[in-house]
């Protein structure tokens, strides 16, 4: 019989292979394809462990981002944040979030001119 951590340890990877795929197709310029795969990712991680929704929240929100579809990219990224930052890369995170918030102010001032 599987312990609790072996469990969450397997579902993980296999709701991981997800963001790899929605990473790789970022990685190329596959933008939509890359919401695709983060969305399926969200869909299959379990209510009890919202935690392990804010990386694919973070991820859909660069695309949305990049697609300038602002509004889907803020609603992702406000979740992720009441979720809470993956603790994994809490560093990356934090990191990612500062650069949005730059590029939300850049963009509002660049608007306004």
């Amino acid at each position: 019989m599987l312990s609790y951590k072996d469990t969450l340890q397997g579902m993980e990877e296999n709701i991981g292979m997800f963001g790899w795929l929605g990473r790789s197709a970022m990685a190329g310029g596959q933008l939509e394809e890359a919401i695709m795969n983060f969305t399926e990712g969200l869909n299959r991680v379990p209510r009890d462990f919202p935690h392990l929704a804010a990386a694919f929240l973070m991820d859909r929100s660069e695309c949305f981002w990049l697609l300038h579809q602002y509004q889907e990219s803020f609603n992702d990224m406000r979740q992720a944040m009441e979720i809470g930052l993956p603790a994994v890369d809490a560093n990356d995170a934090k990191v990612r979030l500062i650069y949005f918030i730059y590029k939300i102010i850049e963009d509002c001032v660049c608007n306004a001119l």
